[in-house]
């Protein structure tokens, strides 16, 4: 799958005026391929994350999911690529507070049992799967997250701070995984403050002050 952003940008009214978030952003990401999403608290990542996701509608730009223009499709169709092509990892988790750690991975619309088995394993939650959310670890809550985000196999996974608050044990598995992910031929993006995260990235976008960005390659 490829993702592909042309002259995005965002805004939001408020009581002071209009607030620019995102400024002409421009990048692709090819499947095989992880981008690392950079910069300051409140530059617009998670905006700009939301957008790919199919979940915001930009002001403007051009948003396209292999060849297909997203922002532009119907709340049906969108509804559908969530479901079916893009795994979504929030920075809040949204895990449901009272399903186990293997239901809150199965959730995921379309999600595979075998899939689901096998992330649950390959994440270290074997002995946590009966688990509620409350009974976990920060970083054990983070995993589930990303497990549920896998488990119908998307082709293309956005990850939203997905070690925030995470020691480097866990912040590791979370990165090696979503690596390994890209390297199976999906497309990955992941919005962090780790400097980490450039370890595993092919590329770079950093977004700066005025919302304006530019993509680099690692290194």
């Amino acid at each position: 799958m490829t993702l592909e952003v042309d002259k995005l940008c965002h805004s939001y009214s408020s009581a002071s005026g209009l607030i620019n978030v995102l400024t002409d952003i421009g990048f692709s990401v090819p499947a095989g391929h992880l981008m690392a999403v950079r910069g300051d608290s409140g530059c617009g990542k998670t905006t700009l994350l939301l957008i790919c996701g199919a979940m915001l509608v930009p002001v403007s730009g051009s948003i396209k999911i292999n060849g297909a223009e997203v922002s532009k499709s119907s709340s049906a169709e969108k509804s559908r690529i969530r479901g079916t092509q893009i795994g979504y990892m929030f920075q809040t988790l949204e895990l449901v507070p009272y399903l186990s750690v293997y239901e809150n991975v199965a959730i995921s619309r379309n999600s595979f049992k075998e899939s689901t088995n096998s992330l649950i394993e390959q994440l270290g939650l074997e002995d946590r799967r009966r688990f509620k959310p409350e009974q976990l670890s920060q970083g054990e809550r983070q995993r589930v997250a990303l497990a549920r985000a896998l488990a119908h196999r998307p082709r293309m996974v956005i990850a939203d701070e997905p070690t925030g608050n995470l020691d480097e044990r866990n912040s590791t598995i979370v990165f090696e995984t979503l690596r390994r992910y890209a390297d199976d031929g999906n497309s990955v993006v992941i919005a962090s403050h780790e400097n980490s995260v450039e370890e595993y990235s092919d590329s770079i976008l950093r977004i700066e002050e005025d919302g304006s960005g530019e993509v680099n390659p690692r290194g």
